[in-house]
């Protein structure tokens, strides 16, 4: 096995895969698209991530109908100049003016250990006009609607209009927009439509389907480069016929790791508590925020009704990059969650909260909230969506024309984000929000308050309402102009061309990278009373007051160090694997929440010009300087300079209280004992100090929180969910209620109908509750924990020596004693009997000088200890914090896992139980093959899967049992699931809404 590839979020988790030596070659081949990288130089770092690309979770489109080929995808230009001045774009600039920028200079300098390090100079803020970045849409193309709809119907899902794409070499955000028409429609014809593609080729863009911009092409100047050498048979071949030929000789395809379905559609979003550490609240704001957290916690019905998506749910140790080569994703980025029948149901008619399948679900709904508000995760007005560029400046600069190019839109977007929002025009109305007002931004992860933006939206408005440099009829043509072409796309927001936003979101690109925008005006106006000074409006040609913000925090830049052009070595070489699994973010974050007690506590006041330079040029260490330092920390594990975190890190900080108790609660958390209804929380004084403790019944560790009277608003999060438990556990009367009686009167005929049908109806929850509630518990208590040596010799290990040496010993000492120690190994001479004379030797009590010898006698079989390198004797008679132990976990790695075979298990269980036989015999077949899945080949989520066998065969009874009315298969259905939280499930998915809706009746009136 060699070391091979890694994804960004294996590089941010310190994970990296490997392969078998005799696949190496061949794999390697088909993934560089038959180019040799050993004569082409690259930066090392950029190589491995864009190769890690495929290791990304998505979905292959294979659609008849999509076809990649020299015609269909083309490479449009970042950036197109005009042909009389190279310097200037065709859409004309965009500045943001007048902001505050920071930043650090950076130089390579050796550490105590002689390492090479970043050492940073924190720059004095300077006021200047600047254009964010010479890339403005990087990361961002277009798709055609016919080329959007073959996706959808690939992965069997609708309304798809933006998505995460993979390719080889290549990454990023497809949006559907109709270019055809644009071009049609602004060219002045129909037929051939040319452009200068990013390689200088004519192209037909009328031919085009996928437009891709030369920045989501990451391999574009190497396939140049290979192309162009002499050595090459291929030179002045056209790129994009080598690349298409080689995507279809080695079987690539189009993959989509996400989509903008799960976006776009709730009303809520949230804070972290990195984000509430950094806000500048009043304490009623940060109550009435809290507050309503806690009201759904009491009224779980109304958060469902208007939370419908995925949420950005980040802590500290869960970092995105500000430069994300990959980002791992779950069916639900891709697929929308559809509104389940229960909701449904329930909205209709509120005193379903009583059915048992529904009641166990709201009380999950309230466990997660209640969740939420321990860990920092407060709900507020607000939306989770995909960072986007103004993509109206790129569709104008493919038109033909200079001229109507330049004559084209000046404004764009008028400085304001764009928000498409499809059929939720009214998700905030209750907030009373107009033209005039600002959102708030956010990213994770969020260090500091100069990572917040606040901005005005891009939307119609009346006539009296607008005020600008332009008439009306104007704006509302711009207005019409974007609904026109990008209002479908529902799970993005727009910034400005020139817009600092993304750099302030730390540095954020536009090729999946999530952002929070936040609608809540309590945080609106924090950010705003933290980061920006109230001013008049510019261009105001109105009488009324329209608030203006003008930002006073800087924002931040962090500075890139470009890496070493190198020739490509295999494997993988140990440096590279050493600069990924070398990452300190989590420490910095959790310093940036220590400093923030400080630097932003509570009710203190707003630093002066003069002190927010001081920030940045003091020796003192800061949440700003925590922002910068991360940015270069995560850089780290491409070019291998880390930056010197001495400023922050041994800064004589004490750790954050509420950071102490989040590590106690997460453990608490992992117990398998632990359980919300189980949890108590206590007040103590402990030596002199005021603590919240928290525990569960039958679990070691106990939660514990210094009380803290000032600092930030987070030290308040768990005296909430003190107060909040105790709301959860108050009991609540409910009345009883029947819900799918049998309305008519039942026939004798009926009658044998229905139990026939509950009979087979039954034998499918037996078969599902056999597997999942008896067979599956009895593989995974034989699973758990059955094989500590790799974490307790990898534990061992850290003990002993620093983390490179660990790395080192891992990759080659270890492999070399096992193979030694195996070539020793018989059926006389086994690891039984080499632990037994461990034992028997006393081991741990051998002196340095006899362990060689006694090493011989445990191993057996003519072992010779001199046959050990000096590395390999170092390891194995290395006693220092409790080392001995090292033998006995690299020999038990040897031996391997005692597991019960799985057919042994099975037939123990079959003696257990007399229901087996009841089974179908097919259905017995499929939810064993899972079951056995699972304990044999580690498969995941087995409940889950042995739940869709039951239910899609129970489907098939349901159709199938055709003499029955339906109103008697729902009855009947009802009665024999209602007591049961497994089965309920069962009974709101099996049948579709329009058969359930009519036998719901409307709501009355609450039952309490």
């Amino acid at each position: 096995m060699v070391a091979f590839d890694k994804s960004g979020s294996m590089s941010r988790n310190s994970r990296i895969s490997f392969i078998d030596e005799d696949f190496y070659e061949g794999l390697n081949t088909r993934l560089n698209l038959g180019m040799d990288f050993s004569k082409i130089p690259v930066i090392e770092s950029k190589y491995y991530a864009y190769r890690g690309l495929y290791l990304s979770s998505s979905k292959r489109v294979k659609h008849p109908k999509f076809v990649i080929n020299p015609d269909t995808i083309i490479i449009i230009k970042d950036v197109r100049t005009k042909k009389d001045n190279p310097e200037k774009p065709v859409t004309s600039y965009n500045y943001d003016k007048n902001i505050p920028l920071a930043t650090t200079e950076i130089k390579v300098v050796k550490d105590a250990d002689f390492r090479e390090v970043l050492q940073c100079n924190f720059q004095k803020p300077q006021i200047k006009d600047f254009e964010y970045v010479d890339i403005p849409f990087d990361g961002s193309g277009f798709i055609t609607p016919k080329y959007a709809s073959y996706i959808n119907e690939a992965l069997n899902i609708k309304g798809a209009t933006s998505f995460q794409i993979r390719l080889p070499f290549m990454k990023g955000m497809l949006h559907e927009v109709d270019v055809h028409e644009f071009l049609e429609t602004y060219n002045g014809k129909k037929s051939e439509q040319l452009y200068e593609d990013a390689f200088g080729i004519k192209r037909d863009l009328s031919k085009a389907h996928i437009f891709v911009t030369e920045s989501m092409f990451k391999g574009m100047k190497w396939i140049l480069q290979y192309l162009d050498s002499a050595s090459n048979k291929t030179t002045h071949m056209d790129p994009m016929v080598f690349y298409c030929d080689m995507m279809k000789k080695y079987d690539h395809a189009l993959y989509i790791s996400g989509t903008n379905l799960p976006y776009g559609h709730s009303k809520y979003t949230h804070l972290s508590y990195q984000m509430i550490n950094t806000l500048h609240f009043t304490e009623e704001q940060f109550k009435r925020i809290v507050e309503r957290h806690c009201f759904f916690i009491e009224n779980p019905i109304e958060y469902l009704k208007d939370c419908e998506e995925r949420t950005v749910d980040d802590d500290d140790n869960n970092i995105q990059e500000k430069d994300s080569d990959t980002q791992e994703y779950d069916e639900e980025t891709i697929v929308a969650r559809q509104i389940p029948n229960w909701k449904r149901a329930l909205f209709k008619n509120s005193a379903l909260k009583i059915d048992g399948y529904i009641k166990s679900q709201l009380k999950n709904v309230q466990k997660g909230l209640l969740t939420k508000l321990a860990t920092g995760k407060l709900v507020v007005e607000g939306q989770n969506r995909y960072l986007c560029r103004d993509l109206l400046p790129l569709l104008a600069s493919l038109l033909e024309d200079e001229n109507v190019i330049s004559k084209f839109w000046q404004k764009y977007v008028y400085l304001r984000f764009y928000l498409p929002v499809g059929t939720q025009s009214d998700c905030w109305e209750d907030l009373k929000l107009n033209y005039d007002s600002y959102y708030a931004f956010f990213r994770s992860p969020h260090l500091s308050r100069n990572e917040q933006v606040i901005m005005k939206r891009f939307e119609m408005t009346t006539e009296d309402l607008y005020a600008d440099r332009v008439n009306y009829n104007s704006f509302k043509g711009h207005v019409e102009l974007y609904d026109k072409y990008f209002k479908k796309l529902t799970g993005i927001v727009m910034v400005p061309r020139g817009s600092s936003a993304p750099l302030c979101l730390g540095g954020a690109d536009f090729d999946g990278d999530l952002v929070n925008v936040v609608a809540n005006q309590d945080v609106v106006e924090a950010v705003a009373s933290g980061a920006y000074e109230a001013g008049n409006y510019p261009g105001d040609k109105t009488n009324r007051l329209v608030p203006y913000f003008k930002r006073t925090l800087p924002v931040i830049k962090i500075p890139t160090s470009k890496g070493n052009l190198v020739k490509i070595q295999n494997p993988v070489p140990f440096s590279h694997i050493q600069n990924t699994f070398s990452n300190r973010i989590g420490q910095i974050s959790d310093a940036a929440i220590s400093i923030g007690q400080i630097e932003y506590e509570r009710n203190q006041k707003l630093p002066s010009k003069d002190e927010l330079d001081l920030v940045f040029t003091s020796e003192s260490s800061t949440c700003a300087k925590c922002t910068i330092l991360t940015g270069l920390e995560i850089d780290a594990a491409k070019n291998g300079l880390h930056p010197d975190l001495d400023i922050v890190l041994k800064a004589g900080i004490d750790k954050s209280a509420y950071i102490l108790f989040l590590r106690d609660l997460e453990k608490l958390r992992e117990e398998e004992e632990y359980n919300l209804d189980n949890l108590s929380t206590t007040r103590k004084n402990i030596e002199g100090k005021r603590c919240l403790c928290v525990s569960a019944k039958n679990c070691k560790t106990q939660a514990t929180f210094e009380i803290q009277d000032g600092g930030t608003y987070i030290n308040e999060l768990p005296l909430y969910f003190e107060e909040g438990l105790k709301r959860y556990k108050k009991k609540k009367k409910t009345k009883r209620a029947q819900f799918f009686e049998y309305s008519k009167e039942i026939s004798d005929r009926d009658k044998e109908n229905i139990e026939r049908f509950k009979l087979k109806c039954q034998g499918i929850f037996n078969s599902y509750s056999f597997y999942a509630n008896k067979f599956l518990p009895i593989l995974k208590n034989e699973k758990k924990d059955t094989f500590y040596a790799p974490k307790n010799l990898q534990t061992n290990l850290f003990e002993i020596y620093d983390e490179e040496n660990v790395i080192e010993i891992q990759r080659t000492v270890l492999p070399r004693i096992k193979e030694k120690i195996e070539g020793c190994l018989n059926k006389d001479n086994t690891i039984e009997k080499m632990k037994d004379r461990l034992n028997q030797k006393q081991w741990l009590l051998q002196p340095k000088q006899n362990r060689g010898k006694a090493l011989e006698q445990i191993i057996g079989n003519g072992f010779d200890a001199q046959s050990l390198k000096k590395e390999e004797q170092e390891v194995l008679f290395h006693f220092e914090q409790q080392g001995y132990k090292t033998l006995w976990n690299v020999l038990t790695l040897i031996e391997g896992p005692k597991v019960t075979p799985f057919e042994t298990l099975k037939k123990r269980v079959e003696k257990e139980t007399t229901e087996m036989a009841e089974l179908d015999k097919s259905l017995e077949k499929d939810l064993e093959s899972i079951v056995q899945g699972f304990y044999e080949k580690n498969e995941t989520d087995p409940k889950n899967k042995l739940y869709g066998v039951c239910l899609q065969k129970l489907k098939q009874i349901v159709t199938g049992t055709k003499e029955l009315p339906l109103e008697f298969k729902i009855s009947t259905l009802y009665e024999i699931t209602k007591k049961s939280e497994d089965y309920g499930r069962f009974f709101w998915e099996v049948f579709e809404w329009k058969e359930l809706e009519p036998y719901i009746e409307e709501e009355k009136e609450d039952v309490k």
